[in-house]
């Protein structure tokens, strides 16, 4: 079996603990793996702790949101 290639390998800044998280997500034995999204989740945020990360919320995105300009032409196809 061919391992994947360490993160590292294609960027040297990447933390080590970091590069632990991504190999495990990417073990070719499930056993290996995060038994759960939501167990990622929670190693992910456990990591992100570590460091001074900007917490700019990202604004929520609907599709009822409405246009600040009106349409500049109406095309009607009567055939």
């Amino acid at each position: 079996e061919v391992q994947p290639l360490p993160p590292s390998r294609l960027e040297a800044e990447i933390p080590h603990e970091l590069e632990q998280i991504i190999l495990k997500v990417l073990a070719k034995e499930p056993s290996a793996r995060y038994r759960t999204a939501d167990q990622l989740g929670r190693v992910l945020i456990g990591f992100q702790k570590q460091f001074s990360v900007d917490e700019t919320p990202i604004p929520e995105v609907t599709t009822e949101q409405k246009s600040d300009t009106a349409p500049t032409e109406t095309v009607i196809n009567i055939r």
